[in-house]
């Protein structure tokens, strides 16, 4: 009887259907996370909250690594959309979030000398923004609504420039008229 069961269950796990990597990562209901546990570094200030730098708000974060090849390659045209957000007074609702384990000044010397970049970004000093907010690679961006929930996660690089997502993601920030 087992010789007959073990083939026929695996031949089911083999076909039955799986849910793919962006369902897992999908957000059907707003998430509440325990954001107390975060703390950033701007390189002045250190064991800040991550609720002390979150707009009152919806907010979008962007995680990112210096060691991270795709994230290298967005930060720029992040940068830009940025410069946008800023056109609309929008730009404090885009927080960016450096998760190196090396010193905030590494990380600040990367953005200005390494890639050119004026970026503001924060440190996860705490190391617990990945578990949190379950992040699987980076970079990572999450929306979060005027609650602070989790109502979008997306990991890997977007495309900051494609005009669409711009206008989706300055709407989301947007207060409602």
């Amino acid at each position: 009887m087992y010789r007959f069961a073990l083939p026929v269950l695996l031949a089911f796990a083999l076909v039955a259907p799986r849910a793919s990597f962006a369902e897992l990562l999908a957000v059907k209901e707003p998430e509440t996370v325990a954001l107390g546990p975060i703390t950033l570094t701007d390189g002045t200030r250190t064991g800040l909250p991550l609720e002390a730098v979150l707009p009152d708000g919806p907010a979008i974060l962007h995680f990112w690594a210096t060691w991270c090849a795709p994230c290298r390659e967005e930060l720029p045209a992040l940068d830009a959309f940025i410069d946008g957000l800023e056109a609309d007074g929008l730009a404090d609702g885009l927080v960016i979030i450096s998760v190196d384990r090396a010193g905030y000044d590494r990380v600040s010397a990367f953005l200005k000398g390494g890639l050119g970049l004026d970026l503001i970004s924060w440190q996860d000093e705490s190391g617990k923004a990945g578990q949190t907010f379950r992040l699987f690679g980076f970079p990572a961006t999450i929306l979060l609504d005027a609650g602070h929930r989790v109502v979008w996660r997306h990991s890997g690089a977007l495309d900051w420039d494609d005009p669409a997502i711009r206008a989706e993601l300055t709407e989301f920030l947007a207060p409602p008229q």
